[in-house]
């Protein structure tokens, strides 16, 4: 009997309305623009004047660790570049 509580409580949790997104980012309406590693650049990339490079991550094991997510740099033009570390 109390599973059967759980599931249809479960059950009307997950049926609850979620909110939407009304707003989505349009990536030419900004001077700014993300690229991460192993993805495909956006045709956004070619107006863009800054670049946020994401160059790698520092991971919480033990030890700490810095995995390198960038296998070769792009060419970028005449733009100002950030090298990014998460």
């Amino acid at each position: 009997m109390i599973r059967a509580v759980l599931a249809v409580a479960a059950l009307a949790v997950a049926l609850l309305p979620v909110p939407i997104a009304r707003d989505r980012a349009v990536a030419p309406a900004y001077d700014a623009v993300w690229l991460w590693a192993g993805v495909r650049a956006q045709p956004a990339l070619a107006t863009a004047r800054r670049l946020y490079l994401l160059q790698g991550q520092v991971e919480a094991t033990e030890p700490v660790r810095y995995a390198a997510q960038r296998a070769a740099i792009p060419r970028l033009g005449n733009r100002e570049v950030w090298m990014v570390v998460r």
